[in-house]
């Protein structure tokens, strides 16, 4: 789960498996918000190479998951944009997902967890991402686990032409004015997450997280909102 660092299961492998109810806007600068319910997995060999939806598939190259210093990299996959999300996409045409390398690094100072993820588009047309992230974890038991954090998201230029330009021809086929934004600063944030232990192998968790798009991201013509919203609630087992 996103920050959360379970604690490793003996022997070779940590398995864990649920379900995830999410919501959250339907493209980045949407107003409206949609909801699903999606499978989860996270599947650990050795506490050294990995597979779940949000890593990816890859290796952990230096420390171990929820220790004081780590460094993993992977194969990840960047999700893009359909024009279907919205009647306010309409003419602007899909935007394909594809591999992504990321990698993400985190260091421990005192209570202060301060982490990096770089996510950089493998052949595709979405770009670079780099989210910059400070947590930490509150004092509430042996059960309940409550991380609050900060972060703020950073996108290329061609992330921000992917997400929040449009092109004379998108122009055309749409409503919407050319625009031609330039790399910097994306959003910015705040996230809750919480993690109770049901048993010793099942536990739920809550997460809920509002950014606020921010400079050229902000000033697209395709944004109708600059606050975003997502909720996430799950039950995992841990085998």
């Amino acid at each position: 789960m996103p920050g959360y660092d379970p604690v490793p299961t003996a022997g070779d492998w940590d398995i864990q498996v649920g379900a995830i109810a999410i919501a959250g806007n339907d493209y980045p600068g949407a107003d409206a918000v949609q909801g699903m319910v999606v499978p989860y997995f996270d599947i650990t060999w050795r506490d050294r190479y990995f597979i779940d939806p949000i890593r990816g598939i890859g290796v952990q190259l230096a420390g171990e998951r929820g220790t004081g210093t780590s460094l993993a990299a992977g194969i990840a996959w960047d999700f893009g944009r359909d024009e279907d999300d919205s009647a306010a996409l309409r003419g602007l045409g899909d935007l394909d997902g594809g591999p992504a390398l990321r990698v993400a690094g985190r260091y421990r100072l005192g209570y202060v967890a301060l982490g990096a993820t770089l996510m950089q588009s493998l052949g595709g047309d979405t770009g670079a991402e780099l989210v910059l992230d400070a947590s930490t974890r509150l004092p509430t038991g042996e059960r309940l686990t409550i991380i609050p954090s900060v972060r703020a998201t950073i996108g290329n230029d061609q992330r921000h032409d992917a997400f929040f330009g449009v092109t004379p021809d998108q122009s055309a086929a749409s409503n919407f004015t050319p625009y031609d934004p330039d790399g910097g600063v994306t959003s910015y944030g705040v996230q809750l997450a919480g993690f109770y232990d049901l048993t010793d192998r099942l536990f739920a968790t809550g997460i809920i997280a509002s950014d606020t798009l921010t400079g050229d991201a902000a000033d697209s013509p395709i944004v109708e909102r600059e606050d975003q919203l997502f909720v996430a609630l799950g039950l995992v087992r841990k085998f």
